[in-house]
């Protein structure tokens, strides 16, 4: 199971002779807008009485923990 602190690599620079680490926070930080963004979008598409969320209730930071996000037995419900 993956901590906060463990580092995960980022991309190799335009050159290919380096790469960056971050750590797992940072790279759910980063991913996260993008992540939102695109729940907004695909719960728009929601049908068979589903009901479609407004954009203010999809949450603006990531709601759950590095442990929680890599435990593949949770769900967040």
């Amino acid at each position: 199971m993956g901590t906060c602190t463990e580092v995960v690599p980022l991309s190799a620079s335009s050159f290919g002779c380096a790469i960056a680490f971050i750590t797992m926070l940072e790279a759910v930080e980063k991913a996260y807008p993008d992540a939102h963004k695109l729940a907004i979008k695909e719960g728009k598409l929601a049908k068979f009485g589903v009901r479609i969320l407004q954009e203010s209730e999809y949450p603006t930071v990531c709601p759950f923990s590095i442990d929680q996000i890599l435990d593949e037995d949770f769900y967040g419900l």
